[in-house]
């Protein structure tokens, strides 16, 4: 059984021929990074640092999935904030604030049905 087939059966409460680990969160970690030898802030700019250091929840941990993000910052990266990429140590930081005031964030009427025919 393949890591995708037993992760995937698994939350489908079909047999698995054992449990399946999954981690939904970063397995970038200084020890994971020395292991790999990728490491912050290369992996957030350099998709070959980024999938080497992904792979070692896979390779090296031996997760059944893999997951390619190292913070919650690349959303704002995506919409031109300034980024402190961080170090080693350190995870990413957001330098800026689009908003002075609350008041300024301004959702859609149609927010809802524009996010909703994303998925479809």
């Amino acid at each position: 059984m393949t890591p995708k087939e037993r992760f995937l059966r698994a939350l489908n409460r079909e047999h698995v021929d054992r449990i399946p680990v999954g981690n939904p969160v970063s397995v970038a970690t200084v020890e994971s990074m020395e292991a790999c030898g990728a490491y912050f802030p290369d992996v957030h700019l350099n998709p070959e640092k980024m999938a080497t250091l992904a792979a070692t929840g896979y390779e090296i941990l031996g997760f059944d999935t893999i997951a390619p993000y190292f913070s919650v910052q690349q959303e704002a990266a995506a919409f031109g904030l300034k980024m402190n990429w961080g170090t080693v140590d350190s995870m990413p930081d957001v330098l800026e604030n689009p908003f002075e005031d609350p008041d300024d964030i301004i959702i859609p009427a149609d927010f809802r049905a524009t996010a909703h025919s994303y998925r479809t």
